[in-house]
């Protein structure tokens, strides 16, 4: 249970933060890191081989695996629907 007793208060929190690390992500991926980048520096992409969501105990609650790996843009529907328990 949550700290509180509320373990749906604490799924929402997991979902949220989820949402928001891969918005994060994405701004990086527009953005890029450093200087020079409309030079082509610094750009950066995040590439998916594997998103598993897992309890505190490491046992899975679902995912998904990549052969070769997916940018994010392509897989965050699937992060989002993992993140949500709907996968």
């Amino acid at each position: 249970a949550h700290e509180n007793g509320n373990v749906s208060e604490g799924s929402d929190r997991v979902k949220t933060d989820i949402t928001n690390l891969v918005s994060a992500m994405e701004l990086l991926e527009k953005d890029g890191l450093g200087g020079n980048v409309s030079r082509g520096y610094g750009r950066i992409e995040f590439k998916v081989k594997t998103f598993q969501n897992s309890d505190i105990k490491g046992t899975a609650k679902g995912g998904f695996k990549v052969d070769h790996g997916k940018l994010l843009s392509d897989c965050k529907s699937k992060i989002n629907a993992v993140a949500l328990g709907k996968e």
